[in-house]
């Protein structure tokens, strides 16, 4: 029985060693290495920046046409009503079932 085990032992790290050889052999045989750049590429991105920075020309404003900011105005004028109307009938339709309730607390006004 003890020989068995110690067979068994033995067997099991040959084929866990020879899997992982295995590997190994053909990871470093069949993958490209990532080599990343420290150096040089930050350096041309800063370059990059600094002429962006430098060729950058004073912004230019664009005119707002007068009229199309007044119907943006009035649209929105038009919609905050329609949320107004909308509330209001939304509390209109609640206070019919807000009498269902009794007040048991009274409330401080300080």
């Amino acid at each position: 029985m003890i020989i068995w085990t110690l067979k068994q032992i033995i067997i099991s790290f040959v084929l866990i060693a020879l899997v992982h050889y295995i590997y190994d052999f053909l990871k470093n045989n069949l993958t490209n290495p990532k080599i990343k750049d420290l150096v040089n590429k930050p350096n041309e991105q800063y370059k990059e920046i600094y002429k962006s920075m430098s060729n950058e020309n004073k912004p230019v404003k664009k005119e707002i046409n007068t009229e199309n900011k007044n119907q943006m105005k009035n649209e929105l004028k038009k919609y905050l009503t329609s949320l107004n109307t909308s509330k209001n009938n939304i509390e209109s339709v609640g206070s019919s079932f807000s009498s269902n309730f009794e007040n048991q607390y009274e409330t401080l006004n300080l």
